[in-house]
């Protein structure tokens, strides 16, 4: 992870395609930290209902793949809905870890979120869910690193267009876990 981070410049060229690049990011940091899920969300805060203005979504090579086609995932909400309740409360990197569901085998036991400030208005929710016994201070050192580099890459580059984007499958049981909200 240390070596990802290093690697990336402290500026950008204006042309650079950015979801391209925060895509290519969030695919490896979720396969480096053994994360199932991750997600990159920008939060637009002065709308009535807060939604993500550009998604973003790696599911990790290591995942089961889903057993829905992906012309169908588009129809499903995200998992990354499920912050979406905390994404103005939250303010430091959060852990979240559900020893009951990883004991069932159940998706969403653990789960690290991390929010970037953009502007008064805008916010980014970085979120890495299920890896195999949780996130821990180690975890935090590197999204905290990381976190400065995203900063960066969006402040100088900003997504153009409201989008989503998914380049892997969505994570199986995606109706178990999109409407429920964990609590900080």
């Amino acid at each position: 992870m240390n070596q990802l981070i290093q690697s990336l410049p402290d500026t950008f060229d204006s042309t650079i395609n950015s979801t391209h690049l925060l895509n290519q990011i969030l695919s490896k940091v979720t396969d480096l930290t053994k994360s199932k899920y991750g997600f990159i969300g920008i939060v637009d805060l002065n709308q009535k209902i807060i939604s993500y203005s550009t998604l973003i979504e790696s599911k990790s090579n290591r995942s089961n793949s889903s057993p829905l086609p992906n012309n169908i995932r588009t129809t499903l909400p995200s998992p990354a809905n499920r912050y979406l309740p905390i994404a103005k409360s939250i303010k430091e990197i959060h852990f979240l870890f559900d020893e009951k569901r990883e004991k069932n085998g159940l998706p969403w036991f653990s789960t690290i979120l991390l929010p970037i400030e953009i502007s008064n208005n805008v916010k980014v929710i970085i979120g890495l869910c299920d890896k195999k016994d949780g996130y821990n201070a180690f975890s935090k050192k590197q999204m905290s690193a990381l976190s400065l580099k995203l900063r960066k890459i969006i402040k100088q580059c900003p997504p153009k267009d409201n989008v989503s984007v998914s380049y892997k499958n969505s994570p199986s049981n995606v109706l178990d876990f999109c409407y429920t909200t964990p609590l900080l």
